[in-house]
């Protein structure tokens, strides 16, 4: 295969993308749904220039709705017409509806960027295992489900993703500058990019030792004295976090708004929950050699301790926000009543479960101090992230998931065609059946208002 079936996959992906915008549009009309009804008047405020009202229910950085009132602007601006010719008014549902969609399209060509470097100048794989590994990520049915909703959970996807590149290829101040990007979308990418400024100090780590074997002392050794060499190079990343810190001290909080709703718990169960869900997301590529290559020694030490601290997170850290127990168009309401909560017992048998994911996601495909490192810092900025949220989303669970799949010892890399295939159907059988209940299976609620079943 070629560059020509690069290009014809991509294609066929961008028109997939639009066939299934089309079909939002046929079904939801010009209303928006769930957290749209925010998110969208909101947008076209900042469409017309005012960007001092501020709806208080909105708890995101406006970072979202910015760029999609630039991009309005500059595309009117280039075409000399009006975009409300084509969209009906101007940013109306339908405009930034395909504004995420382009979003959408663009985290495509970045992951696919991500994925290439990963593989290195000698990639032995096949121009079908490449699409495949990109289709993995860019079609993970609850990130391939919000691009056709006016979120922030997208254009958050796509910053974070392309400050991660742009720092790969040791562009310092666009990366930086992407970093500041990122953070305006949402609000806890600022942790992620702390993650990605480790995952840069640990690269360049490896390529100053040369290929010699680094020990836990010799690493942080050398990190704390090329500690100012580091910080010249990442000192835009750094900034970003520190005025992210300053708001966070100024605000007394991290939402801008609805507070009430989100206020910092101990959900110390949380970190399980997304290990699990990698897991079982990600099933077939599990299967891969590097999967089973943990010493089981090793591994059976690992996964009793993991499935200890899991029961101690259950006993002591199993929260239930009220919207979960209020909102039945969520599938985290019935995860919730049918699995987790079926019974007290149901709790704690899944313990080892937890462990068990938490084991094999962890601890492979790590292969010396680096790799090490890298996950250990994934596990912890995972924990700040998700500990604190007591609302359990799994589009919560998106960023970490890519950050962890696209890291290059990662199961993606070294599983077969077979393995990758799989999941990659497995996805769209997913996808297909998701999207058609959400635009076709619509029930009413008490109130009389059109309810849709979502992630």
């Amino acid at each position: 295969m070629s560059r020509t079936s690069l290009v014809a996959a991509y294609c066929g992906i961008c028109t997939v993308f639009w066939y299934i915008m089309d079909s939002f549009r046929s079904e939801l009309g010009h209303d928006g749904y769930m957290d749209e009804i925010f998110h969208i008047p909101q947008a076209q405020k900042y469409c017309k220039g005012d960007v001092w009202s501020w709806d208080s229910k909105i708890t995101t950085f406006p970072g979202l709705y910015a760029l999609s009132a630039v991009a309005h602007g500059t595309v009117q601006s280039i075409v000399s017409a009006d975009l409300g010719l084509f969209f009906g008014t101007a940013c109306s549902v339908e405009y930034l509806r395909s504004f995420n969609v382009f979003l959408g399209i663009a985290c495509v060509g970045v992951v696919h960027s991500i994925v290439q470097h990963q593989l290195g100048d000698r990639n032995s794989r096949s121009t079908m295992d490449t699409i495949l590994m990109v289709l993995v990520c860019a079609i993970l049915p609850v990130h391939f489900f919000f691009v056709f909703l006016y979120y922030t959970d997208t254009a958050s996807s796509l910053f974070v993703l392309s400050t991660w590149l742009a720092l790969m290829k040791r562009q310092y101040t666009i990366s930086g500058l992407l970093a500041m990007c990122a953070i305006l979308m949402r609000q806890t990418n600022a942790v992620w990019v702390v993650y990605i400024m480790g995952c840069a100090v640990l690269d360049m780590e490896r390529d100053a030792a040369n290929g010699s074997r680094a020990t836990w002392a010799s690493l942080t050794t050398s990190v704390l004295s090329n500690i100012a060499s580091y910080m010249s190079l990442l000192w835009l990343h750094t900034l970003s976090v520190l005025l992210f810190i300053a708001f966070v001290v100024h605000n007394k909080g991290i939402v801008v708004g609805d507070k009430e709703n989100h206020v910092p718990v101990t959900h110390w169960v949380q970190p399980f929950y997304f290990y699990l869900y990698l897991v079982v997301t990600s099933g077939p590529l599990w299967l891969s050699r590097a999967a089973r290559s943990l010493s089981w020694r090793h591994f059976t030490l690992i996964f009793c301790l993991l499935s200890v601290l899991a029961y101690m997170a259950v006993e002591h850290g199993t929260l239930v926000h009220p919207f979960i127990l209020a909102d039945n168009r969520h599938y985290t309401f019935y995860v919730w009543r049918r699995l987790i909560n079926a019974s007290r017992a149901s709790r704690y048998l899944l313990t080892p479960v937890y462990g068990f994911c938490a084991s094999i996601a962890i601890f492979s495909g790590a292969s010396g101090v680096h790799d090490m490192c890298r996950k250990a810092a994934l596990l912890v900025c995972t924990a700040v992230v998700l500990i604190p949220a007591h609302l359990v989303e799994f589009r919560y669970f998106t960023i970490p998931w890519l950050l962890y799949i696209l890291d290059k010892e990662s199961v993606l890399f070294r599983s077969n065609r077979a393995q990758l295939l799989s999941t990659v159907l497995a996805y769209c059988a997913i996808n297909v059946a998701t999207m058609y209940i959400f635009l076709h299976r619509a029930f009413t609620w008490p109130d009389g208002s059109i309810a849709r079943f979502m992630w």
